[in-house]
């Protein structure tokens, strides 16, 4: 195990910058520099030539942004235990 470790640090997956990514429309969680708390998350496209960073120099959190959790959140059927159980009078 020591041996991967140390094959991942050279090539420098341990040093990736951790960044939240959206799974709904692949934007990115500025929180180094946000425009303004209201517009923390940007295209990916920005957000890389923003930082100069590339693809490889992320490691990416997988999440939902506010508007895309909305829309997953009113899609998404609950399936919690009685959630469809009509009450008893």
């Amino acid at each position: 195990m020591g041996v991967l470790l140390e094959a991942r640090n050279e090539v420098g997956f341990m040093n990736q910058q951790p960044v939240g990514f959206c799974n709904g429309c692949g934007k990115i969680l500025d929180e180094i520099q946000p425009v303004s708390p209201q517009s923390q998350w940007i295209e990916a496209r920005a957000f890389l030539v923003k930082y100069g960073f590339t693809w490889d120099d992320l490691r990416l959190q997988h999440n939902f942004c506010p508007d895309c959790r909305k829309v997953a959140t009113a899609i998404k059927p609950d399936t919690s235990p009685g959630a469809h159980s009509k009450a008893m009078p």
